[in-house]
């Protein structure tokens, strides 16, 4: 049990490390990437705002738990927090999808591609991920013109090779070139 001059010495540098990892994990989280667990895909700026939302319950246990909860400090951390958390979903919502491509290769393995289109230009790229889910870190990418998204319009050809890679092409991407470099969960 500590004692209530213990608890006002330790509220400083555990209240001042709670609060840094709520602003590190809310600037940070702009760059998560999306996570499949099972066949669901939790899009960014979920994962972003889950890690933020349990940063800020940690800087409030916390304060609670030293007996000197500062209000004002944990109003203006979780203020900014959800600025930015509402900035990076604003953005991906406007303008990104996610989508898991079929087929599934012969161990499970699945694609991922994030499409983004914005007035007349579009991006992606795309990742491999296992049977089990996890972060997808994209590899690949490609561009298109128009705003175009093929992906979400069922425009591409997936095919998995015998050794477990995957070759994707997508028909409006620049030069209909396939997506470099193969695919694969190894």
């Amino acid at each position: 049990m500590t004692t209530p001059g213990q608890a006002q010495a330790a509220w400083p540098r555990a209240g001042a490390a709670a609060v840094a990892l709520a602003i590190l994990v809310a600037v940070l989280g702009c760059f998560a990437p999306p996570v499949v667990i099972g066949g669901l895909l939790a899009p960014p700026f979920a994962v972003h705002a889950s890690l933020v939302v349990g940063a800020l319950v940690a800087a409030v246990w916390i304060g609670v738990q030293t007996g000197r909860p500062r209000v004002p400090g944990l109003i203006g951390t979780g203020l900014l927090c959800l600025s930015l958390v509402c900035l990076h979903s604003s953005e991906s919502l406007m303008t990104t999808t996610f989508t898991i491509l079929e087929p599934a290769g012969a161990d499970g393995c699945r694609v991922v591609a994030r499409e983004s289109a914005f007035l007349m230009s579009g991006d992606a790229s795309v990742g491999a991920i296992g049977r089990h889910g996890g972060p997808v870190w994209m590899t690949g990418h490609y561009f298109v013109d128009d705003g175009g998204t093929p992906i979400r319009n069922g425009d591409y050809q997936l095919k998995w090779d015998k050794d477990g890679s995957a070759s994707l092409l997508v028909s409006q991407a620049y030069d209909f070139d396939p997506i470099e470099p193969e695919l694969s969960c190894r």
